[in-house]
């Protein structure tokens, strides 16, 4: 597999997708697939961090997100794509707004250069929400 998908911490509220090569629309399917798999196997909501190691997108690439977007499982509750070709997923995702938006879309899915921002945003985004 040209990338893997883990927990990131004990309690299972964070899942990790890392994309570590150059990878096809199938790849993608795959990973999305995979992470339905693991999200449905909590009952409690769960953010999303796409770490993308490579740059390089693959024709069709935002259909797919499209896709993804509008069939997420309910307790998704944010999406965080860091790295890659950040100017790519910032009109990829302007487009999405423009054409078809959703709630997940316009509230809750982020872009991050690095991990650290990330899980900055994700740590200050959760202490807000229990104050």
């Amino acid at each position: 597999m040209k990338g893997r998908i883990a927990w990131d911490n004990d309690d299972r509220t964070l899942l990790k997708l890392t994309i570590t090569e150059v990878f096809t629309i199938r790849d993608f399917s795959e990973f999305l697939d995979g992470v339905c798999a693991f999200v449905a196997q909590v009952k409690h909501d769960v953010d999303v961090m796409v770490v993308m190691e490579v740059a390089e997108m693959p024709t069709g690439f935002l259909a797919l997100m499209q896709k993804f977007d509008r069939e997420l499982p309910d307790n998704i509750n944010r999406t965080v794509i860091v790295g890659g070709n950040q100017m790519f997923f910032k009109m990829a995702r302007d487009f999405m707004l423009w054409f078809r938006p959703t709630d997940h879309l316009k509230n809750r899915s982020f872009l991050c250069e690095t991990e650290a921002d990330a899980y900055a945003l994700l740590d200050s985004s959760q202490s807000a929400q229990a104050t």
